[in-house]
């Protein structure tokens, strides 16, 4: 049995399914496992697919979440890392431009509507952008 089909079991089974559903994106998990997390959210987005932002500590937290997500049978376009749109600090060199190309599908994922998972580094998250409206009007 692989892992998405054990998601697929946790999202259907009576026990968990309650747990699931109360699951309103801004609630904490703490007593659950760091490594089960992501199993938990792949089987609450399941039940009812909606738009979730994870903050991660770090750029390779997110890439690990979205690695585990796939695994946990979330498809990869319903996923999406939000990296930072700014430079390091003392760095003379501008942001890469496939950073800011993943950060504008990020916010186009978000904007849309569209259920997903936009896993966001905290600092990259609290960056300011523009507002929603505009960024909608923005895309084509």
């Amino acid at each position: 049995m692989q892992l998405a089909d054990s998601v697929g079991w946790i999202a259907q089974h009576p026990d968990f399914k309650d747990l699931l559903t109360g699951f309103d994106g801004g609630q904490l998990w703490q007593s659950t496992a760091i490594e089960a997390r992501p199993a938990f959210a792949a089987a609450a987005w399941r039940l009812e697919p909606r738009r979730i932002l994870v903050a991660t500590a770090t750029y390779d937290r997110a890439l690990q979440w979205q690695a585990r997500l796939n695994l946990c049978g979330v498809p990869k376009e319903a996923t999406a890392i939000l990296p930072s749109g700014q430079s390091a600090l003392f760095e003379d060199a501008s942001p890469e431009t496939s950073a800011l190309s993943d950060r504008i599908g990020a916010l186009k994922k978000l904007v849309s509507g569209e259920p997903c998972f936009i896993l966001a580094p905290a600092a990259s998250a609290l960056e300011r952008t523009l507002p929603e409206e505009v960024l909608k009007d923005a895309f084509l």
